[in-house]
């Protein structure tokens, strides 16, 4: 059984052909849907839930969706995940991160560049409920230091990559001043371009 799938770049692929995909694949543990623009919140909500197992997924630059896909998946993976990539869902906001943060016991990496409607209260959640070491944060304005310091509290001890370059509202922190709350970052710059 397929157990890996990536459509990554498959821009005719829309919602027919997701649901098809959806209602025939059921034990898959890895998804990239990178860039598909014709995917819409159904058939990726679809196939979110019809996969309990998925440990990786990525939604890089797919802006038309909404939460409604990553709120399937939080109810349908749950403790599995270790993986997401969400760079670019201009849509997402607090309740999805609040949703994983409860759930996503084993998530351990999670980009959420430029998902501009996260705020503080969701990188909170996420920094309580998982055991994250690489994060990125990369272009997200509304996030003050009330977010760096739930990373602090939560993660000094498991974070080892932290992206928060254009995170105005933090007032851009240094890699030195990270280092000296969070010892163990090494890695500074995870999402380019």
């Amino acid at each position: 059984r397929l157990q890996s799938l990536s459509l990554s770049g498959c821009t005719g692929i829309g919602s027919e052909g997701m649901l098809s995909v959806a209602s025939r694949l059921r034990r898959l543990t890895e998804l990239d849907l990178t860039r598909m623009p014709l995917l819409d919140d159904i058939a990726a909500a679809a196939i979110m839930q019809g996969n309990p197992r998925l440990v990786s997924v990525t939604l890089y630059a797919n802006g038309q969706l909404s939460e409604a896909p990553i709120l399937s998946l939080a109810r349908a993976a749950r403790a599995s995940l270790t993986q997401l990539d969400f760079t670019g869902l201009n849509d997402l906001a607090d309740a999805p991160l609040l949703a994983l943060g409860a759930v996503a016991s084993a998530l351990h990496s999670l980009s959420i560049s430029w998902c501009l409607g996260v705020t503080d209260v969701g990188v909170a959640a996420i920094a309580a409920g998982c055991p994250l070491e690489v994060l990125s944060l990369h272009g997200i304005r509304g996030l003050t230091a009330a977010a760096l310091d739930a990373l602090v509290a939560h993660r000094a001890a498991s974070l080892v990559a932290l992206d928060v370059r254009g995170c105005i509202g933090m007032g851009c922190p240094q890699p030195a001043s990270l280092r000296a709350r969070l010892p163990r970052v090494h890695t500074f710059v995870i999402h380019k371009g």
